[in-house]
C-alpha cells in the first residue's frame, strides 16, 4: 500500500505544483527495477490508468468550473442590462392581463424615447353655401305726393300747438325708436306687422301697434306692415281715410298717407320680404300687447309716440268730427264711462295703483261728486257734458245713471259712434278719464302731445278738491313702463 499512498496523495493535495502533487511526472521519475525504467509490469509506451483517471477528473472539474463562472458572468451581465433599460425606458413593461405579472422586453440597445406630436389643428367648420345678397324693397308709398294735414286746428277745433310747425311742439320731432344705422347693415331678419284677430278694445290694439316700434328697436330689425295688417285695421277707423272722400277712395293715396304718418314701410305682403332675401316671424297682435318690456329710453319713446300721434291726428278718418262738429264750437266737457268699478289689488286696476302709487279709487268709480268737483274748479259746470266709450264695449249704465240724475252736472246722452267719441274726447275743453283703460290712456296721451289744458287722469286731493297730477309741464308717467306695466303705451 505504500506504493499506492503515493499515488493518492496528489489527488486531495490540490494546492500543490503538478510535479510536486504527481511523483510519478518524467521529472521526478523512481527508475524501477522494469525495463526502460517503468512501473513492474508496465507496457513500454502505455499510459498508467492512474495517470489517466487523474486527468479526466480534473480536466471534467475545469470545465465545470469554466461552466460556473460564465453562468454568473451572463447572470451579471443580464442584471446590468435590464437595469440599464429600466433607467432609460421604463415604459417597456407591460402588465399581462391575467396574472398581473411585469414583464419587460429586453433589447440590446435601448431605444430613444419619440418626441411627442402636436394634435392636429382643428377641423374648420363647412363653409356656409354663399347666400344672395339682400335686394332692395321699393318704398313706393314714400315718394307719393300728399296733401299736407292739419295745423292749429283739428275738426275746425283750436288746438294748443301748430301741427305743421315742429317748433311748436312739447317733444321734438322722433318718427323712429331706430336711427338711420341702428339696424345693421345686411340684417336680414325683418319685423313684420301683419295680419291678426283683434283682441280687446280698441285701447289694447292701439297698444300693441305702438308696441311694434319698441320691438323693432329692441331686436335691431327693420320694420315693416302688410296692407293687410291689423295695424290699419284700428288706425283706419280714427285716422287717415278722410284724407280721401269716401266717394273718391285712392287706395294708393291712403297707403301713401299711412306709410308717412306712421313712418313704417308698406308692403303687399310677407311675399316681398321673402323675395328680397329677409326672413320674419309670424306676430300676432296679442304677442306685440305684451312685449312692454322695452329697453328704448322711456324720454325717447315718449318723443317718438307724440311724433306718431301728432301727425295721425293730422289726417282725421272720415266721418270722423260729425260729433264735434255738432257742437258749432260750443265748450263741453267729456267723462269717460267704463267697467272699472273697483280697487282690487289682485286685478289689473288695482295693480296699477300699486305700481303708480297713486290711489285710482276716485277715477274708477267716477261718483258724481268726483266729477262735478272737477267741473266747478275749471269752470265748467254749467256747460255740457258728454259720455265717450270705447264701441264695442258694454256700456256701464250704472255709473251713468248716477251721473244723470246729479242736479249739479249737464250730463248729456251717448252716442255709439268710435271716431266720433274718440275726437270728442281729445278736443274737449275738460277730459275725465279712467287711468285702467287702455283707450282713455290714448285719449290722454294725444291731449298732451297737442297741448291741450285740462286733462284729469292721475289725480289726487288736495284739501277739499281733485286735481290732476300730471300737467303739461310733466306727463312722462303716461309712457312710464315700470309704473304702467301692461298699460304702458
Amino acid at each position: 500500500m505504500a506504493g499506492f499512498d503515493g499515488l493518492l496523495k496528489p489527488i486531495t493535495q490540490r494546492s500543490r505544483s503538478g510535479a510536486g502533487r504527481n511523483p510519478f511526472s518524467n521529472s521526478n521519475v523512481r527508475r524501477g527495477t522494469g525495463r526502460d525504467g517503468g512501473l513492474c509490469g508496465d507496457r513500454p509506451g502505455q499510459q498508467s490508468p492512474f495517470i489517466s483517471s487523474y486527468e479526466d477528473q480534473k480536466n471534467s472539474k475545469y470545465r465545470l468550473q469554466r461552466r460556473e463562472r460564465m453562468k454568473k458572468w451572463a447572470m451579471f451581465l443580464g442584471a446590468a442590462l435590464l437595469l440599464l433599460i429600466l433607467l432609460v425606458t421604463p415604459d417597456e413593461s407591460e402588465t399581462l392581463s391575467g396574472d398581473n405579472d411585469l414583464v419587460v422586453s429586453l433589447r440590446a440597445t435601448p431605444r430613444p424615447t419619440a418626441a411627442a406630436t402636436p394634435p392636429p389643428p382643428p377641423t374648420p367648420p363647412p363653409t356656409p353655401p354663399p347666400t344672395n345678397p339682400l335686394k332692395p324693397i321699393p318704398d313706393k308709398y314714400k315718394e307719393i305726393v300728399i296733401e299736407k294735414g292739419l295745423g292749429t286746428t283739428v275738426c275746425d277745433r283750436k288746438i294748443g300747438v301748430d301741427l305743421s310747425d315742429e317748433k311748436t311742439w312739447p317733444s321734438p320731432y322722433v318718427p323712429l325708436l331706430t336711427p338711420v344705422g341702428y339696424v345693421p347693415e345686411g340684417e336680414r331678419k325683418a319685423i313684420l306687422i301683419g295680419r291678426s284677430a283683434n283682441f280687446g278694445g280698441i285701447g289694447q290694439m292701439l297698444t300693441a301697434f305702438f308696441h311694434t316700434y319698441n320691438k323693432a328697436y329692441d331686436l335691431k330689425r327693420n320694420l315693416y306692415v302688410t296692407k293687410d295688417s291689423f295695424a290699419w285695421t284700428i288706425l283706419f277707423q280714427l285716422f287717415i281715410t278722410g284724407a280721401s272722400p269716401a266717394e273718391k277712395t285712392d287706395g294708393e293715396k291712403i297707403f301713401a298717407v299711412a306709410r308717412q304718418t306712421t313712418n313704417i314701410q308698406v308692403v303687399d305682403g310677407g311675399h316681398v320680404l321673402t323675395d328680397a332675401g329677409m326672413t320674419y316671424e309670424a306676430e300676432s297682435a296679442t304677442g306685440f300687447f305684451y312685449h312692454q318690456k322695452s329697453t328704448a329710453d322711456p324720454v325717447v319713446v315718449q318723443h317718438q309716440r307724440e311724433t306718431i300721434l301728432r301727425e295721425l291726428v293730422s289726417y282725421p278718418a272720415t266721418d270722423a268730427c260729425k260729433l264735434v262738429a255738432s257742437l258749432n264750437g260750443e265748450k263741453y266737457s267729456v267723462v269717460h264711462i267704463t267697467n272699472t268699478v273697483g280697487n282690487d289689488p289682485a286685478d289689473f286696476p288695482g295693480k296699477l295703483s300699486i305700481g303708480t302709487g297713486i290711489d285710482n279709487t276716485a277715477a274708477y268709480k267716477m261718483e258724481p261728486d268726483y266729477v262735478r268737483n272737477i267741473l266747478t274748479r275749471t269752470g265748467m259746470h254749467e256747460h255740457n257734458v258728454f259720455p265717450v266709450a270705447a264701441a264695442g264695449e258694454k256700456f256701464n249704465a250704472d255709473k251713468f245713471k248716477r251721473l244723470v240724475d246729479d242736479k249739479g252736472i249737464n250730463m248729456k246722452g251717448y252716442a255709439d259712434e268710435m271716431a266720433g267719441n274718440f275726437y270728442l274726447a281729445v278736443l274737449a275743453d275738460v277730459y275725465i278719464g279712467d287711468p285702467a283703460d287702455h283707450l282713455s290712456l290714448w285719449i290722454a296721451r294725444t291731449r298732451f302731445a297737442i297741448g291741450m289744458d285740462n286733462t284729469f287722469i292721475f289725480t289726487k286731493k288736495e284739501g277739499n278738491d281733485w286735481v290732476s297730477i300730471l300737467t303739461k309741464a310733466d306727463y312722462k308717467l303716461l309712457y312710464d313702463r315700470v309704473k304702467l306695466g301692461l298699460y304702458m303705451g
